[in-house]
């Protein structure tokens, strides 16, 4: 995910700057004030329609920052800064219709509770995540979820790819280009922005005191995850890369570039020594390898120990083949760029050569790190046909709903074939849902978010099964034996085993937004339970066109008086605030289209005028 993710937010970046420059000190375009306004406004939606919300914060936060750097506090609320403020309010206007049911749907969860809980005071002294920052210029160095590297940052307390590489621009663009854009801050005034800003993202990113400090200061800014900042790294690198590569031919070569050209060389010594002697700490890789799992199964005794002692051999040999092959090609890599760093200090390169070099190095470093990534996912491995699928698919197709033990089937596996699981998959969750399924869950001595990632084994399935039959679920499925006992029903499918309840379903039809009831074989009024998330917005109707009312069951599920004598009767999910997200946002594109017109006339204009002094001056 992070090629694309990193890959749309930097021309977010890119597109804002150009609108922030436009605005704040160059020399508007034929087309006017109001279509550089319209232009930033769409450049903004799009930023924020892209989904990533905390991001785009930070995107808006660096260009908010390079028109306060660009116009100076004197001038910031004049023309041009007020219309970098309109066009980046017009633009939130624009994505109204994402952010106004977001904003209602984070108030009924407890995520935003979870994070201010979580919140460190802005007087603590973190400590930095160096280990992270290291991934900056070798961005696999503790290996990734990729198929066929271990994942040796979660042993050692490293965030995963997305937080801790994200601000790898290429190496040589990081030891070698971005210093020489950073030594040219007095010819080149964009590097004097950038540079200040690649140190705060860069502390801010990695908990680095006190950058990070005053980020949990800033109210808003608290609650944002900053190690998304990695972002700001990777900008700034990029641009300042792209200075260096400029003043690459004309740089003034210091003595100085030898110390840290030798460097570079004790850095390649140092992998190349690790790549060849991995091999003797196999033994001690081992024994963290069987600590690490053994704590596994002692906190879910559903996990069968010869599985694992597989897992610690795969584990332990992909480790091996790993390092030996990536520090390999690091420390040969580092060699390379020594040599030619030196050739370069020497003057025996020259600069067309020296910069198809540095050109060449860079977008193969970029290229090896991105490519397969994200490959495209052959569809029979998308959906793989497995045994206990099609059984679940055959048995417990929606409205039922299933739950997973331990590791089996979560959440998003079971969205991906057609299955309902009882649990959600994303961050922000309804507290409703989550309250009532407390009881799922096992205690985790020092975890204090609420989220349906928690464990749950047979004797917590248990110990809510009332409730579990209540929001619909009939099957659970786990690769351990369950109590036969307490099922209705235990069937062995392959490798698994999936116990049954039976479980009452409601005569229902469901689909996004829409539920269809029927009544037919109901003789009077009566309530309706519906194993459904209630939240404000639900609205009921019959074939008649009567007004039903719905109500929270157990202040969880959705509860509908049926009327006597009615049929059939239809719920849709239509909340107030999609609706005000709508006119906010289409009154905003009213305006952008208004501004975008103008431009265009006036454009036409211009061109027009400047035809008829071209023929009078003929």
């Amino acid at each position: 995910m992070l090629p694309v993710e990193a890959a749309t937010e930097v021309l977010s970046y890119l597109l804002l700057s150009v609108g922030a420059a436009l605005l704040s000190g160059y020399r508007l375009p034929a087309v006017g004030w109001g279509a550089v306004v319209a232009f930033l406004a769409l450049v903004v939606a799009c930023a924020i329609l892209g989904g990533h919300v905390q991001a785009c914060a930070h995107v808006l936060i660096a260009t908010g920052l390079y028109v306060l750097w660009r116009l100076g506090p004197r001038d910031v609320f004049r023309r041009r800064g007020r219309g970098w403020i309109l066009g980046v309010s017009v633009g939130i206007a624009l994505a109204a219709i994402e952010i106004a049911p977001l904003a209602c749907y984070l108030a009924r969860s407890p995520v935003w509770t979870d994070r201010v809980l979580e919140k460190k005071s802005p007087w603590t002294i973190s400590r930095p995540r160096l280990l992270d920052a290291l991934c900056t210029a070798t961005p696999y160095l503790y290996g990734s979820q990729r198929r066929g590297q271990p994942n040796l940052a979660r042993a050692i307390g490293v965030h995963n790819l997305n937080e801790s590489a994200g601000g790898f621009a290429g190496l040589i663009t990081l030891i070698w280009l971005a210093p020489l854009g950073i030594a040219s801050r007095r010819e080149r005034p964009i590097a004097r922005f950038l540079t200040p800003l690649l140190a705060i993202g860069f502390c801010g990113a990695f908990e680095i005191p006190p950058v990070a400090n005053f980020f949990r200061a800033v109210p808003v800014l608290d609650v944002i995850d900053q190690r998304r900042l990695t972002l700001w790294v990777s900008f700034c690198l990029v641009f300042l890369g792209a200075i260096g590569l400029d003043r690459l031919g004309n740089a003034p070569v210091r003595r100085r570039w030898e110390i840290w050209i030798a460097c570079w060389f004790l850095a390649s010594i140092a992998f190349g020594t690790v790549a060849v002697g991995v091999k003797r700490f196999e033994p001690t890789l081992r024994a963290k390898a069987a600590a690490h799992f053994s704590k596994t199964l002692s906190t879910d005794p559903s996990d069968d120990p010869a599985v694992l002692h597989r897992k610690i051999d795969r584990q332990v040999a992909m480790t091996v083949h790993f390092v030996e092959r990536y520090y390999g090609y690091v420390a040969f890599h580092l060699l390379v760029l020594a040599v030619a760093g030196m050739a370069w200090r020497r003057g025996r390169l020259k600069r067309p050569w020296v910069e198809s070099f540095a050109i060449g190095a860079a977008m193969l470093d970029l290229v090896g790190f991105g490519v397969g990534l994200n490959p495209a996912i052959d569809r029979r491995a998308y959906r793989p046909q497995s045994e206990v699928i099609e059984y679940l698919r055959k048995e417990v197709s929606p409205p039922a709903r299933i739950v997973g033990v331990g590791a089996e089937l979560p959440p998003n596996t079971l969205l991906r074939f057609g299955l309902a699981d009882v649990r959600n998959y994303d961050s922000i969750e309804s507290t409703r849902s989550l309250s009532f399924l407390d009881s799922l869950f096992e205690p985790e001595p020092g975890r204090r978010e609420r989220t349906s990632r928690r464990l749950i084994t047979w004797s917590s399935v248990l110990r809510a099964r009332s409730r579990l039959k209540d929001a619909g679920v009939s099957a659970v499925v786990g690769a351990t034996p369950p109590p036969l006992e307490r099922f209705d029903r235990v069937d062995r499918i392959g490798r698994v085993w999936v116990a049954r309840w039976n479980c009452p379903l409601p005569n229902a039809r469901f689909d996004d937004g829409l539920i269809e009831i029927d009544a037919t074989n109901s003789s009077s009024s009566e309530i309706r339970v519906l194993p459904v998330t209630f939240d404000p917005g639900w609205r009921g109707a019959t074939e008649d066109g009567l007004s039903v009312r719905v109500e929270p069951w157990r202040d969880v599920f959705l509860a509908v008086k049926m009327p006597r004598g009615a049929k059939k009767t239809t719920l849709t999910y239509d909340p107030i605030e999609v609706r005000l997200g709508l006119w906010i946002s289409a009154t905003a594109a009213c305006m952008v289209c208004g501004w975008a017109s103008k431009g265009f006339v006036l454009l036409a204009k211009n061109r027009l005028l400047g035809l008829e002094r071209s023929k009078g001056s003929g």
